[in-house]
């Protein structure tokens, strides 16, 4: 009981690469909740419980999603290496850490099976991430990501209110702040020194784990 309290309120440093793919793929998946799902919630109010029984809008709805958690997990992973590129192991390592990034990417991908929209796979999103993190020098501004990730996911929104320019604010604020907070969460969480050593060092991405309990 106590180990699960202290679990819960101090978490383990995430160094362990499958780890990290995991934290990666978690938030990502949250902030995907947060800025895709509650806003099509609240845009549609009462009329979404139609909605969401729609297999039209519900197809409509995954695309964004998946293209959601795709691209900010791209975001998430360069954030990650860019903060253990500024470490000296990162930095005698740093084109083979971009390397080993981008197969955590490739393997929180891998984790789910491809969705309806992209039946070849996500081959686009992974040559993106190779070019994203091989430019990568040092710590990087997670506002600067969030603006191009929100407007390519606006695009893909499965509903908008009468004012497209309020929703592009709200969504662009919604991606701010989350990237904010998971970048707060990258801090605390990820040692980057030891995650860069252990990456260096050849553990692997695609370790299976094991639900811990809380």
């Amino acid at each position: 009981m106590l180990t699960a309290l202290i679990r819960k309120f101090r978490p383990l440093p995430v160094v362990d690469p499958s780890e990290l793919r995991r934290f990666v793929s978690g938030e990502a998946s949250y902030l995907t909740q947060r800025a895709v799902y509650e806003f099509s919630r609240n845009t549609l109010a009462w009329f979404g419980q139609h909605y969401f029984a729609n297999q039209g809008f519900v197809k409509v709805y995954a695309k964004c999603r998946w293209e959601a958690f795709g691209l900010l997990g791209l975001d998430m992973t360069a954030l990650a290496l860019g903060r253990m590129i500024a470490t000296p192991a990162g930095q005698a390592g740093r084109e083979t850490l971009a390397a080993r990034m981008g197969e955590v990417y490739a393997a929180a991908l891998r984790e789910y099976p491809a969705p309806e929209h992209r039946p070849d796979g996500w081959d686009d999103l992974l040559a993106e991430c190779k070019t994203r993190l091989e430019a990568v020098e040092g710590p990087l501004d997670p506002i600067k990501l969030a603006k191009p990730t929100a407007k390519r996911v606006f695009e893909l929104l499965p509903v908008y209110s009468k004012s497209k320019a309020e929703d592009h604010k709200v969504v662009q604020n919604a991606f701010d702040f989350g990237l904010i907070a998971y970048y707060d969460r990258l801090r605390k969480r990820v040692p980057p020194e030891a995650a860069a050593n252990a990456l260096l060092d050849g553990a692997p991405v695609d370790r299976e784990l094991e639900m811990r309990a809380v």
